[in-house]
C-alpha cells in the first residue's frame, strides 16, 4: 500500500482535499527536484516495482535538469524483471564504474 496507497486513504476521508495533498506532495515528490537538479546523474529502475511505480523514474529522469544551464550526463539503466530493489549488485557495479568515468579513473 505505502507510499501511493496512504494518499488514497488520506484522501477517501478528507473529501475536497486533493488540491492541498498534491500541492504538499509538490514539496517532496523527486520529478520537482529533478527539474533544478544540475549534477550528473545515474538512474536504475526496477519495471516491477510496486513501491514506487517505474513511471516516477521514467519522469524524473526525462525531466532531469531541464530548468538548469547546460547538459548534466545522465544514464538511466531498467530492469525488465527486478521490483524495488532494481537492478542489485548489478546496479551498483554500473553506478560504480559510470563514477570512475566521470572521476577519470
Amino acid at each position: 500500500m505505502p507510499p501511493y496507497g496512504e494518499i488514497t486513504a488520506y484522501l477517501s476521508v478528507h473529501r475536497g482535499a486533493e488540491e492541498a495533498a498534491y500541492r504538499t506532495l509538490s514539496y517532496v515528490e523527486g520529478v520537482s527536484f529533478a527539474r533544478r537538479a544540475h549534477a550528473p546523474a545515474h538512474f536504475g529502475v526496477g519495471l516491477r516495482d510496486t513501491v514506487c511505480p517505474p513511471s516516477g523514474a521514467y519522469a524524473a529522469f526525462n525531466r532531469y535538469a531541464e530548468r538548469t544551464a547546460g547538459d548534466p550526463a545522465k544514464v538511466l539503466h531498467a530492469y525488465p524483471f527486478n521490483g524495488h530493489e532494481g537492478g542489485d549488485a548489478v546496479h551498483v557495479r554500473r553506478q560504480l564504474e559510470w563514477l570512475a568515468s566521470l572521476l577519470g579513473d
